[in-house]
């Protein structure tokens, strides 16, 4: 009788029992691919936001128009920039009146005062993922900042900074349940194969006694590990997709009105298969690590005890 077949023999005499920890794996499974989910997803849409960054570089009063000129020049050969314009005091005033006298009609009566500076207002290309980080536009800022003429550089930095501490928080909960969730499938297979070898002590302790290999008694359980592992995945993909179709039809309407509808998706097919592996080792881990003392006399002493 080959390995595996001996491996699938193991597996159906606690048929019900692994089934069940097929099961309970595979939930945790599903939690862990949900939260992952959600995050992935979380961190695409807010990336098609967060990546349009914005700013606004204030020009000294004392600047006159060769200073501006060689500023957007020098805006003009920065490639991070996608694109600028540049907005007069006059304007500048204009615009602001137009949003807020209503709302403050005392402002009608400074219409002849203008405390506001000329600017470039600018968005930056898009960043690269990996790129995308707080000190990556803070270098940019600088630089300009660092041009002759140029009075401030304005991008909201708080919101980028809030935005960033966001999604490192999230991204370290996500990491920290999955190890969780994935020692607790690490101790569900275990006492699964274990029950398996208390169903075989007899056997286990024949072929010890006889002197059979570590390697032909242990591969057994181990392969029974990872088709536990193996079908805990399968199944949570199931669950998964199955959950991320009903709750996208539900938000459907919600998604498209915030504009990230293109930006959500399932897992990519690397990905699939990376989980599935990821179900295997685990069972195949979780076995190992419970019978990794067969063949040192472990059977006969579990029986004595």
């Amino acid at each position: 009788m080959s390995v595996f077949a001996q491996a699938l023999q193991s597996w159906k005499r606690q048929l019900k029992l692994q089934l069940t920890s097929v099961l309970v794996m595979g939930l945790c499974f599903t939690t862990i691919l949900v939260v992952s989910l959600i995050s992935k997803n979380i961190e695409k849409g807010f990336s098609s936001w967060g990546n349009k960054v914005e700013m606004s570089v204030y020009m000294s009063e004392e600047s006159g128009v060769e200073q501006r000129s060689r500023v957007e020049s020098a805006l003009k050969n920065m490639k991070e920039i996608r694109s600028f314009n540049f907005l007069d005091s006059k304007k500048a005033q204009k615009e602001f009146m137009d949003q807020f006298s209503g709302l403050v009609p005392e402002l009608k009566e400074l219409k002849d005062v203008n405390p506001f500076l000329e600017s470039f207002e600018l968005e930056l290309s898009e960043i690269p993922a990996s790129m995308f980080s707080v000190n990556f536009v803070e270098d940019i800022a600088k630089r300009i900042h660092e041009m002759d003429g140029v009075e401030e550089v304005s991008y909201g930095r708080y919101w980028f900074e809030s935005y960033m501490g966001f999604m490192r928080g999230l991204k370290a909960s996500t990491f920290l349940i999955a190890m969780i969730l994935s020692f607790a499938s690490l101790m569900i297979v275990g006492n699964s194969i274990r029950a398996l070898v208390d169903q075989r002590r007899k056997e286990v302790e024949i072929l010890e006694l006889i002197g059979a290999t570590p390697q032909y008694i242990r591969v057994p359980f181990v392969l029974s590990g990872a088709i536990t592992g193996f079908l805990a995945s399968v199944f949570s993909l199931g669950l998964g997709f199955l959950l991320y179709g009903l709750v996208l039809s539900k938000f459907m309407n919600a998604v498209k009105i915030l504009g990230i509808s293109d930006k959500l998706s399932f897992f990519s097919p690397l990905e699939l298969l990376i989980i599935i592996v990821s179900g295997i080792v685990i069972g195949a881990v979780g076995s190992y690590l419970c019978i990794k003392n067969i063949n040192n006399g472990w059977s006969a002493v579990q029986t004595k005890a």
